[in-house]
């Protein structure tokens, strides 16, 4: 059950993340900084979780998925920096 809920979580947050990007250069678009900052909380919000369930974890299972979790939602918000500063 987690894993269904944590893989829906992850779409839900890719599919934002395709719908902000523009066509032409693949750039983020100047005018949706809000849903960048919007984006980027929710993928915080997605890092703590995953400490969370590997803090929680009975078995290497659930503990490997929660760290890869933070892990996967830490490099995407230093790629969100990247793109920001990268301007």
């Amino acid at each position: 059950m987690p894993f269904l809920i944590t893989g829906t979580i992850i779409g839900a947050v890719l599919a934002g993340l395709v719908c902000s990007i523009s066509p032409e250069g693949g750039d983020v678009q100047e005018k949706d900084a809000t849903s960048s900052f919007v984006l980027g909380a929710v993928v915080g919000v997605l890092a703590l979780l995953g400490l969370f369930l590997a803090a929680g974890a009975e078995d290497g299972v659930f503990y490997a998925t929660g760290l890869g979790l933070f892990v996967f939602c830490v490099l995407f918000i230093f790629g969100m920096i990247h793109r920001q500063v990268g301007r």
